[in-house]
């Protein structure tokens, strides 16, 4: 199973994030947090394979999330999932660890597939040889 962990601070988007990727096979959410401190709390004890973030958060910011997050040897995939789409923030987020960045109102249909995709890819066997 694909692990997910979604930091958002909308309930709204949370839900409707859990209920996209829950349906995608060999898919697991394993938890939606709203605050940078849930979040760094979650992650510095336990790490899903792919995290969504979003950027503006009630208590910080998920810049703040991935700069105590890059060096950790074992880190999760993130994909900043938010609706400042400007090249400044993509750029910012990229600079600080994030491995795919996303908006907000036209990414819901990429992320579900970007999810999809990595789950067959952790569910397919590996060749020998094959990386």
């Amino acid at each position: 199973m694909l692990s997910v962990f979604i930091v958002d601070d909308s309930e709204i988007i949370q839900e409707r994030l859990v209920e996209s990727l829950s349906r995608i096979p060999s898919v697991a959410v394993v938890g939606a947090v709203g605050t940078q401190r849930e979040a760094l709390e979650y992650l510095q004890k336990t790490v899903p394979d792919v995290v969504v973030l979003d950027l503006e958060l009630s208590d910080g910011t998920g810049y703040n999330v991935l700069r105590e997050l890059r060096r950790q040897p074992d880190r999760p995939i993130f994909v900043v999932f938010t609706r400042h789409d400007a090249a400044v923030h993509r750029m910012r987020s990229l600079e600080l660890g994030a491995d795919l960045f996303l908006d907000k109102s036209h990414g819901f249909f990429v992320l579900a597939d970007f999810v999809r995709w990595l789950a067959r890819r952790q569910s397919a066997p590996q060749e020998a040889g094959s990386y």
